[in-house]
């Protein structure tokens, strides 16, 4: 069975052993978080966990299951992650060079910073375009580091 990419969105209670609890369901299925984000310290709501792994489908059912019955966790939403309610946002730390950067359309670019070790791309835009966004600068040899997240709007 092929694996697919999926994202769950978490909400569950700001206290200690929550992520754990979360991320052991995953570790103790074989299964590697591919992204994760949190916040939500002091927030009343609880606080919010994306994470996006790879998984068939049997699996992530299984994981959805099984994290849906964690005492901490309050809510969760599964998405697969070309889904066009997900919005993925970058920052890229590129290497200064004279060469433009390739075309990046349809994603939103901004350069955020400019400094001596080279531009930071703030980048907007589907999950998949995002990516694809990142894969033609890695490929081009200018990414120095980049950070990803994913938010359902």
């Amino acid at each position: 069975m092929a694996e697919e990419r999926w994202v769950f969105l978490v909400r569950l209670e700001d206290a200690p052993g929550a992520l754990t609890a979360l991320s052991s369901v995953f570790s103790s299925r074989g299964v590697s978080i591919d992204l994760l984000l949190g916040n939500g310290r002091g927030l009343p709501a609880g606080g919010s966990i994306v994470l996006a792994f790879r998984a068939g489908r049997a699996k992530m059912d299984t994981l959805l299951r099984v994290a849906r019955r964690l005492e901490k966790v309050r809510e969760i939403r599964a998405y697969p992650y070309a889904d066009p309610q997900l919005r993925a946002v970058a920052l890229a730390h590129l290497t200064p060079a004279d060469t433009p950067l390739p075309n990046l359309l349809p994603v939103q670019a901004e350069v955020v910073a400019n400094s001596p070790e080279g531009p930071t791309l703030l980048l907007s835009g589907s999950t998949l375009a995002v990516d694809q966004a990142l894969a033609l600068l890695d490929a081009s040899g200018r990414v120095r580091a980049a950070m990803l997240s994913v938010m359902a709007v």
